[in-house]
């Protein structure tokens, strides 16, 4: 109370932030020795189509994994060519970079670390004269973490130079969270309320099943409850390989003669090219009927020109209804309260819509398809 959430911006002044860094050799005057480059936000863009191998970007699947997860690596690799995969001696990962070994955690580390830079800049513009400084670290966690994966993330803070606590917080709750504190006042008092909190991220679509019982009384406590909970493991990030794949058919329905489909997969920085495309092509496909792009020496010096049409896309986004709509079915179907006192699909007043894919219109189609619009 009286104590606003404030948004910690890019450098860019941009709400969202690439999520993962790049990392350069500095060399000095001395040929042994040299120096790196830590680089975040917009700045990674250039830097991906021409040095996809020094790229730690989205790395939240590679949390508490081991070498023998081989699914999951080739999953990511798929989306990040030309990454570097390595194991370390405590049986997790790290990325490889110009011979160096960073485990995922330390990586994490270094993003937490830059956003905790920018908060504490923000706090000194606000007021020069303060004292207060970031010390806390609240992470969302999805409900489907293991114990290795949790434990990654409570890692990654204690690696950073000033000893943070690190805290971990259901990412359902935080947005139900958020939501009611901002609706309060619309909420009917004594009344009680049944929301889904439909997220899709990177890398899934989680469905968090929420009750919100607004006190009668103005000075009870307001209550937040999670009563299910319903994930699938794709995300934006395989709408975005959708668009990239139609591009590539394109570019080899054209060029076929001169390249093959195999010359692609051993070019990380040609597949870097057309995985940047393809996302701001997903962009622009969420607002207009089609989407237009180009790109300098795809490969073999060859310059494409490509246009993508909304149906183009949502023909091939209609395998994935099922994954769409399997995390609220679920949530419904496995609830964690006796059965007696299950909410049913009548019973919810709403759903919350977060995470950038919920953009996409086929998404919103879908879920439309299930609830009533209003």
């Amino acid at each position: 109370p009286q104590a606003p959430l404030e948004l910690v911006l890019s450098p860019e002044a941009k709400r969202k932030d690439i999520a993962g860094l790049a990392i350069k050799k500095l060399f000095t005057g001395n040929k042994k020795k040299h120096e790196i480059e830590r680089i975040y936000g917009g700045a990674i863009g250039s830097l991906e189509t021409r040095f996809p191998q020094n790229m730690a970007l989205h790395i939240k699947p590679l949390l508490g994994k081991t070498i023998n997860d081989s699914e999951i690596i080739s999953n990511y690799l798929s989306k990040h060519p030309g990454v570097n995969i390595t194991a370390t001696t405590r049986n997790s990962l790290a990325i490889t970079i110009d011979g160096v070994a960073y485990p995922v955690e330390e990586l994490l580390a270094m993003n937490l670390q830059e956003l905790a830079h920018r908060s504490n800049a923000l706090l000194k513009e606000n007021d020069h004269r303060t004292r207060d400084y970031v010390d806390k670290f609240a992470v969302t966690v999805p409900e489907f973490f293991d114990q290795r994966q949790r434990k990654a993330l409570i890692d990654s803070g204690s690696f950073i130079d000033r000893a943070y606590g690190t805290y971990l917080v259901n990412d359902g709750l935080s947005v139900a969270v958020n939501f009611a504190l901002k609706q309060q006042r619309s909420l009917e008092a004594g009344r009680d309320y049944n929301f889904i909190v439909y997220d899709i991220g990177s890398g899934s679509i989680k469905a968090s099943l929420v009750k919100i019982s607004n006190p009668e009384n103005a000075t009870d406590a307001m209550t937040i409850e999670n009563k299910g909970y319903g994930f699938a493991t794709v995300g934006g990030s395989d709408f975005t390989s959708i668009i990239a794949k139609i591009i590539q058919e394109k570019f080899l329905e054209k060029h076929g003669k001169t390249v093959t489909s195999k010359q692609f997969q051993a070019s990380p920085k040609s597949l870097a090219k057309i995985n940047q495309l393809a996302e701001k092509m997903k962009m622009v496909l969420s607002a207009n009927n089609d989407a237009s792009g180009s790109i300098e020496s795809l490969i073999d010096d060859i310059d494409f020109k490509v246009v993508i049409t909304r149906d183009e896309f949502e023909s091939k986004l209609a395998s994935f209804k099922n994954s769409l709509l399997d995390p609220i079915t679920n949530a419904l179907k496995t609830q964690f309260n006796n059965k007696t006192e299950w909410i049913t699909l009548p019973q919810l007043d709403g759903v919350i819509l977060t995470g950038g894919s919920t953009r996409v219109p086929f998404v919103q189609q879908t879920i439309n398809e299930v609830f009533d619009n209003d």
